[in-house]
């Protein structure tokens, strides 16, 4: 789903109306709040209050460990718990399971998004989503110049380290984003946005990495690995660390008290009639909550704790449809 300009305009136009009735906001990240997710709403928070709105900034599941490094250096409040407003502002989500909040229907909702739509667009009153975009720092950089906002330099710091960390580096940018990444970069050295987003790894992450590579279950397709594993935490970066260890595709289970969550990677260079994102979705009933993302990163969560054999199984039997093989397990 690519956003036109004109679809911009007419969304922003509407967001406008809203501005002029309410004087504060909650914007909402999802759980795990990457760089994208904090560095988008930062910088909404910042440039909304030009228009005499008060946001605050709710992550109520927690931050990533990139988003804390880039906070301890450039401070902003971000509330674990808060009153919603009126308004409501999502960003970089695409599913209601992972921004656990209960948005009462009278508050309307404003969604700002680059995964592929899910069910928060449905119960969205404006949704301003592009799935081509490859941050939703460069939608939430749009949606504030054709609202007027003055790009200040710390507006454009937050813009520019969502930009930076879900392009990898700039390593994936296309010449959209880097074009995005100069403007942005005006007064701005990238080294500085290099340095805010590189923090080092803590124990628990690098023992999780391990544990998971320890439970590691390995599948084989043709020439292609799949890695499915589970631990108590940090799944995501340990799908990653798989990935980067050798699999095509790795899928980590964490399984909590009341909730089950996966997350799963993938390398570029498999077929791009494989995705992530559209598999996952398929999941729903499954685990009985909802998932998305990309075709190569993606996530679920839901509440049916006992569902990760049948997870499992309708995940392999996708990549076997798909791949038009059996798999055969090698570890």
């Amino acid at each position: 789903m690519e956003l036109t300009d004109e679809s911009l305009k007419e969304a922003t136009l509407k967001v406008k109306t809203l501005l002029e009735t309410n004087r504060r906001a909650t914007v909402i990240v999802h759980h795990n709040a990457d760089p994208d997710a904090i560095g988008s709403a930062v910088a909404l928070a910042q440039a909304l209050s030009q228009f005499k709105v008060k946001c605050t900034v709710l992550a109520p599941a927690d931050i990533s460990r990139q988003s804390m490094a880039i906070l301890s250096k450039y401070p902003y409040p971000i509330q674990e718990k808060a009153e919603l407003e009126s308004l409501v502002f999502i960003v970089d989500s695409s599913s209601k399971e992972q921004v656990p909040v209960d948005i009462p229907k009278e508050c309307s909702v404003v969604l700002i998004d680059h995964h592929r739509p899910g069910n928060l667009a449905k119960i969205a009153d404006i949704s301003i989503v592009d799935s081509t975009s490859h941050s939703t720092a460069g939608l939430v950089l749009s949606v504030l110049k054709e609202l007027g906002a003055n790009l200040t330099r710390e507006i454009r710091f937050f813009l520019l380290t969502g930009l930076v960390a879900d392009t990898a580096f700039l390593r994936k940018a296309s010449r959209n984003d880097l074009k995005k990444a100069v403007e942005l970069s005006e007064d701005i050295e990238l080294s500085d946005v290099f340095s805010a987003l590189s923090a080092e790894e803590e124990v628990s992450e690098r023992i999780a990495k391990l544990q998971s590579a320890k439970r590691l279950e390995l599948y084989r397709i043709n020439d292609f690995l799949i890695a499915f594993s589970h631990i108590g935490s940090f799944e995501s970066r340990s799908a990653l660390s798989l990935v980067k260890s050798g699999a095509d595709i790795a899928i980590v289970f964490n399984l909590q008290k009341k909730e089950l969550r996966l997350s799963g990677r993938m390398r570029s260079s498999v077929p791009e009639r494989l995705d992530l994102a559209r598999v996952f979705r398929s999941l729903d009933k499954i685990i009985e909550g909802g998932g998305g993302g990309h075709r190569t990163a993606a996530s679920a969560n839901g509440k049916n704790t006992k569902s990760i054999s049948a997870a499992k199984y309708n995940l392999l039997s996708y990549f076997e449809k798909i791949l038009a093989k059996k798999a055969k397990k090698i570890l």
